[in-house]
């Protein structure tokens, strides 16, 4: 029995309202990690160096999407759908921030530790190596879905207008990195590390039930497979 549900790409509010929930899933832990951390990295004494190579590192394997590439294409968006696949990915980004949360937690490392403290504790080597870790296995979990997301806002935007919705869907991308890093950098210093990296999974999973609602723009003839949705869409 399949249960029918708005089309919420069918309006220009809806279509706006979906693309700036999918950028939620990445601006929140973007901002975290990118602003947040960074900055409490240089609160605890880091140095600029330390903070560009850990910076650097966030983006790096998005340098590499050209190789995942066909990945995305090929093996992954067409043959099980852009939909599917997108939920896929976006969901193994939170098996390695729920990882670093549980480590952090066994390691007591909960709350934020001002530089000035006398004999201030520093992390273990297996807390620092957990870290580095977990964010490169979540940067290629986000470089994959980031690929499939852009497959599937050119095929369901509107080719008369997709300049100005790409444009508005960039700029409510760095909207949400600007207000994820202040709330977040509140949350650490209330709720503690753990506790936060557990929200964002929450609240990131949540703008994918969204997923159903984005179908692909009727153009005459429906595609083969069911009826209204491409099989690269599903």
């Amino acid at each position: 029995m399949r249960i029918a549900l708005p089309d919420l790409l069918a309006s220009r509010k809806g279509r706006l309202t979906a693309f700036f929930l999918l950028y939620v899933t990445e601006g929140i832990p973007l901002g975290f990690t990118a602003t947040a951390i960074a900055a409490q990295m240089r609160r605890q004494g880091l140095g600029p160096a330390a903070i560009g190579a850990f910076v650097g590192s966030l983006y790096l394997p998005w340098a590499f999407k050209w190789a995942v590439g066909p990945f995305v294409d090929v093996f992954s968006s067409d043959r099980f759908g852009r939909r599917s696949s997108l939920a896929v990915f976006a969901f193994l980004t939170v098996v390695p921030t729920l990882w670093l949360a549980y480590v952090m937690w066994q390691a007591g490392w909960i709350m934020p530790v001002d530089i000035k403290t006398p004999n201030r504790p520093h992390p273990s080597t297996v807390l620092v190596i957990t870290f580095w870790a977990t964010v490169i296995v979540y940067n290629i979990f986000q470089g994959l879905y980031y690929g499939i997301r852009t497959a599937l806002y050119m095929d369901i935007t509107n080719p008369a207008v997709a300049a100005t919705q790409f444009t508005a869907y960039m700029a409510l991308l760095n909207l949400c990195i600007s207000y994820t890093a202040w709330w977040q950098g509140h949350a650490v210093e209330t709720l503690g590390y753990p506790l936060t990296l557990v929200l964002d999974c929450v609240f990131g999973m949540s703008a994918l039930v969204l997923l159903p609602l984005m179908r692909p723009r009727r153009t005459g003839a429906a595609p083969t497979g069911a009826p209204g949705t491409s099989p690269a869409t599903a």
